[in-house]
């Protein structure tokens, strides 16, 4: 098996080569043609595409800008003010205490 291992190589890399190349020396003109038309058709039909997903993201980040909680970011002093004051105990001191 090991002296067939160079042709196995050969045949996956070199024949797949040697179609492009031939194919590549016998295409005409309007192969040609038909090829830089549908790349440049695939260039402009993902510039369109990209456009419209720049819009939509532009209209989603306002929609979340217009319905965000005016309060994000903001303390407020009276609530955490109360939750340094308030004395809080563990479920299981309270239930200590109850048992008693």
């Amino acid at each position: 098996m090991a002296i067939h291992t160079p042709w196995i190589f050969f045949a996956v890399i070199g024949v797949p080569l040697f179609m492009v190349y031939t194919k590549a020396k016998r295409m005409d003109a309007k192969e040609t043609h038909e090829i830089q038309m549908r790349v440049k058709y695939r260039a402009e039909f993902w510039r369109k595409g990209n456009e419209f997903v720049r819009l939509h993201a532009n209209n989603v980040q306002k929609q979340l800008i217009d319905t965000a909680d005016k309060m994000i970011g903001v303390e407020v002093p009276g609530s955490s003010l109360a939750a340094s004051e308030n004395d809080v105990k563990p479920w299981w001191r309270v239930w200590a205490v109850n048992q008693q």
